[in-house]
């Protein structure tokens, strides 16, 4: 989450145009469904990966939590130099440091058995993409009014799931944005064909 976190709170993202596509609707082809389409295979891959992680981080904690205990409380040897510095070495003092080495060793070869590293950026790499197509369809014009309903059940979903994180820009109206992209073709079917002004006052 915390990858997320960094990842969406510098995600820029363009505005979407102020006048529905209507030459695409025309020709039957939505642009904003392909997106919707786009993100939730997107989702699909995310979803799995985070399910995989998560797993392997539990079965890592498992095993993390049955080492020595030492571990639990220093997380490295510079961590532990830090604690020990002002106590001049004795062998105790040693034995100690060594038993953390091989804590430490015993910790990484954890990590390379559940391939923690691996499954982390693989988990990182598809939730950056799933956001980023989420993203995309929200700045994606909608055509139809299939296009403008799905668009809205996108958008409710994007703020459901990023309502804990703040965010600045663009990104901080793209929701607004598309709501008031979907609201005018609604509008222009509604109206047969004739956008009024009184749309500029949505959203």
């Amino acid at each position: 989450m915390s990858t997320r976190r960094k990842f969406i709170a510098g995600l820029a993202a363009a505005p979407v145009a102020a006048v529905p596509a209507l030459a695409a609707a025309s020709t039957g082809i939505d642009p904003v469904l392909a997106a919707i389409a786009e993100w939730r295979a997107a989702k699909a891959i995310a979803d799995a990966d985070a399910e995989r992680s998560e797993c392997a981080h539990a079965a890592y904690g498992a095993e993390v939590d049955a080492l020595d205990p030492l571990q639990r409380k220093i997380f490295s040897l510079e961590e532990f130099d830090r604690m020990f510095r002002a106590i001049p070495e004795t062998p105790e003092l040693t034995a100690l440091r060594s038993r953390l080495e091989r804590n430490l060793e015993a910790l990484r070869a954890v990590r390379r058995r559940y391939r923690l590293d691996e499954v982390e950026e693989r988990a990182d790499a598809s939730g950056k993409a799933e956001f980023a197509a989420m993203s995309a369809a929200l700045e994606t014009q909608p055509a139809t009014v299939e296009g403008a309903l799905a668009l809205l059940e996108v958008t409710a979903l994007w703020v459901l799931d990023n309502e804990e994180f703040y965010f600045e820009g663009e990104l901080s109206t793209a929701p607004a944005r598309a709501t008031r992209a979907a609201l005018k073709v609604l509008e222009f079917h509604r109206y047969g064909g004739t956008i009024r002004k009184a749309s500029e006052e949505f959203c």
